[in-house]
């Protein structure tokens, strides 16, 4: 097992400046931000040790489906487990119109948001970024509700977590570890942002930039 996997398991989303890669394990194994040709936050892709990764997965789960919501670049990861289905919706939210990405906006923020069906399903998440393609030394440090990541000339926000979380060293750099159960009742959205002045994540605003971003691309 050399940790790397197929292309063909990931899937892609995107705000007309950037992109991330998701695998159909719940990884985001590469994004640079704010723009294409920035450096990366993770590059797992090319490093799974020391590359930096975004994970979310059931802890008893098994190997996902991917799809998109129809006519939108918005993605969806879903896990099977003894409980019941975990879907992750991941989405850059997008505002004004599509035509050019002049007329366009962006948060540069990535959302994670989480949904079960049938039970409650308990959840791991592992956030390791890693600052310039991992050249820069990368500092994590705990904020009001939430995570922040440093290195270089750029910092990022995690947010969302219902959980305090656990900041450890992988070996390689800081990361954040958090496990916690998520009911049918109670979705929760978490959300990553470049260079953001909060960490705070409200779970209605998340579901309506999704509902904004897919009446975007739709259009």
């Amino acid at each position: 097992m050399t940790g790397y996997r197929p292309i063909a398991d990931y899937g892609i989303i995107g705000d007309l400046r950037t992109a991330a890669l998701i695998s159909r394990e719940g990884t985001i194994d590469w994004c640079c931000l704010p723009h294409f040709d920035s450096p990366s936050i993770f590059a797992a892709l090319l490093d799974h040790r020391r590359g930096g990764t975004f994970s979310i997965r059931p802890v008893n789960g098994v190997r996902a489906e991917q799809r998109y919501i129809a006519r939108t670049n918005v993605l969806q990861t879903i896990f099977a487990t003894p409980a019941g289905r975990l879907a992750i919706t991941d989405f850059m939210p997008l505002r004004g119109s599509l035509e050019g990405c002049a007329e366009s906006e962006t948060t540069h923020t990535i959302y994670r948001i989480l949904q079960t069906e049938g039970s409650a399903v308990e959840v791991e998440v592992l956030w390791a970024p890693r600052m310039d393609y991992a050249r820069a030394e990368t500092k994590i440090e705990a904020v009001e509700d939430g995570w922040r990541a440093s290195g270089g000339e750029m910092h990022v926000l995690l947010g969302g977590l219902p959980t305090a979380g656990e900041l450890y060293d992988d070996g390689f750099g800081p990361a954040v570890k958090a496990r916690f159960t998520v009911t049918p009742e109670a979705p929760m959205a978490l959300a990553l942002r470049w260079n953001g002045l909060s960490a705070r994540v409200e779970t209605l605003a998340a579901f309506d930039a999704l509902e904004e971003t897919v009446r975007l691309w739709r259009g």
